[in-house]
């Protein structure tokens, strides 16, 4: 079973906000200038996001403030990407929140997945397509959430 907790956009953006601070606030820039001293700028920038957008701030391309606002529309935009690539697969269940997600997995241990989705108003994907096959899901044996 794939649990999806849906998010609306604000508070999407507001948790990617939160997770990226708490990156650089741990140290991703000291990481990413340790990992100076043997690579090149270059090198780095092919790492991913958050290095190419640190690397460019290191080389004074960019300011602190552009470097984080950079960041944070660059994350969203992946965020974005990677739910409508999520609204495509059918096996996730999406759910408004943790409490709805207890309860599925609840009644997925227990084997009542089917009366919950008969009952409920899990039953259907809000994000894109429905859940015909309820079984297949207690067949899969695991249980997986996605956020």
């Amino acid at each position: 079973m794939i649990i999806g907790i849906k998010k609306s956009k604000e508070e999407l953006s507001k948790l990617i906000e939160k997770r990226l601070l708490s990156r650089l606030d741990q140290g991703m820039i000291k990481e990413v200038k340790n990992l100076k001293k043997t690579l090149s700028f270059k090198r780095l920038e092919e790492f991913g996001l958050e290095y190419r957008q640190i690397a460019r701030y290191l080389q004074k391309k960019i300011s602190y403030e552009e470097m984080v606002f950079t960041l944070q529309k660059e994350i969203e935009h992946y965020a974005k990407r990677q739910m409508t690539w999520f609204k495509r697969d059918k096996r996730i269940y999406w759910v408004k929140n943790y409490k709805e997600a207890e309860k599925l997995t609840k009644s997925f241990n227990e084997g009542d997945l089917p009366k919950l989705l008969d009952d409920s108003k899990i039953k259907e994907n809000p994000i894109g397509g429905d859940h015909t096959n309820k079984n297949a899901a207690i067949d899969a044996g695991r249980v997986t959430a996605v956020q």
